[in-house]
């Protein structure tokens, strides 16, 4: 029975989803996209990568592979007669499937309302795919990279971690779009003012083109007090907004030379404060929602316990003066049967006083007394 397959063969059943297909060639039309405005110290693909992830449903991610090695193909066919087709193949294969085991390890925590493991996502995923371009070349590459290794290093961390920074916060953002901004009142005016900020900055930034690269630096820093704002009124949601507007701005400033392996210092050196300050604004948001949460949470819990004291309160005053009514209805029948039974005993001839025949049961003891004494009375017979 366990060679029967040897004998029968193997059966698979492999299904191509037409929405599959158009995935993989969005994906494929994105990376390139994303990689023909990239550098390598600002690389968008290694954001496209990880907003697709966090974008497509688990069972989607084969078409998202399929369409990186599609792009692979086209973009690196032309290299192989000069890297050959070890690299070609290699260099092509790993990067994807490794930023999946990444992102598949932290998926579990997307449904949290806080981003800050998008931190984590970033990070571990711009290490290994940092690596991976590093070493592959080093092991497979006929003549090895003349660049140093600490330099190439450093680019490729800041580019790829700055490129995550810049598009996937915004795909977190879309995944969560149902649950909307913060409602608190007053917080319009502070929010367009800020992104108007950032806005005048950054055109202040791309109209002073000749400004020394220190200036330049300052300038671009400035973003940060909008970025920050924005992160206190609006908690993670607010740097998911500002960070990747401070990013894109810092690019836009950059020389277009149209080379990938082009370097701007004074944009490097604010790429670098981005990237600390982007991290610290992600996690300060985290923070901030999660305990904004926590206090409408309570808030909501407390005026749901005291909605419900309140309606236990009505409704057992409405119990107690519904209890009353009837006490003062069986009070009235008593009286009237009293009454009845006084007019149906002077009809037989006992002599009951007025006072007596008005009595309720319900008076004082005296009334017992008086009605002991009717008792003791003689009984005429008619």
């Amino acid at each position: 029975m366990q060679t029967e397959w040897l004998k029968t063969g193997l059966h698979l059943n492999f299904r191509i989803r037409p929405i599959g297909l158009a995935v993989a060639l969005l994906y494929a039309f994105a990376y390139w996209a994303a990689r023909e405005v990239s550098m390598d110290q600002f690389y968008l693909p290694a954001g496209v990568r990880v907003a697709a992830l966090l974008l497509t449903p688990l069972r989607l991610w084969p078409y998202l592979l399929l369409g990186e090695y599609c792009y692979f193909a086209f973009s690196r066919y032309p290299m192989i007669a000069r890297y050959g087709w070890t690299w070609f193949v290699v260099s092509s294969a790993v990067l994807m499937p490794a930023v999946m085991f990444i992102a598949h390890l932290h998926r579990r925590f997307m449904s949290s309302r806080a981003g800050a493991w998008l931190i984590c996502v970033a990070a571990a995923s711009t290490i290994t795919v940092t690596t991976l371009n590093l070493v592959i070349p080093y092991l497979l590459w006929a003549t090895p990279p003349a660049a140093g290794v600490g330099t190439d290093a450093v680019r490729f961390l800041v580019g790829d971690f700055i490129g995550i920074l810049t598009i996937a916060p915004l795909a977190l953002l879309w995944t969560r779009r149902k649950e909307g901004f913060s409602s608190r009142t007053g917080l319009m005016v502070p929010t367009v003012i800020c992104l108007v900020l950032m806005t005048v900055v950054g055109f202040a930034a791309l109209w002073i083109p000749a400004a020394p690269g220190a200036a330049k630096t300052n300038i671009l820093l400035l973003l940060a007090l909008p970025a920050i704002a924005l992160t206190c009124m609006h908690g993670w949601k607010g740097a998911a907004i500002s960070v990747p507007i401070w990013s894109l701005i810092v690019r836009l400033t950059m020389p277009a030379s149209g080379m990938a392996d082009s370097f701007d210092p004074a944009a490097f050196s604010a790429q670098q404060s981005l990237a600390l300050v982007g991290i610290a604004l992600l996690a300060v948001g985290a923070c901030v929602s999660h305990y904004y949460q926590e206090l409408r949470t309570h808030k909501h819990e407390r005026e749901r316990a005291l909605s419900h004291s309140r309606a236990a309160h009505a409704a057992t005053e409405k119990e107690l003066r519904s209890r009353a009514l009837n006490i003062r209805q069986l009070s009235d029948g008593f009286d009237a049967s009293l009454s009845d039974v006084a007019e149906w005993l002077k009809t037989k001839g006992h002599l009951i006083s007025q006072e007596d025949s008005s009595r309720s049961p319900f008076c004082t003891p005296a009334s017992s007394a008086s009605r002991s004494r009717w008792s003791t009375q003689p009984r005429w017979n008619t």
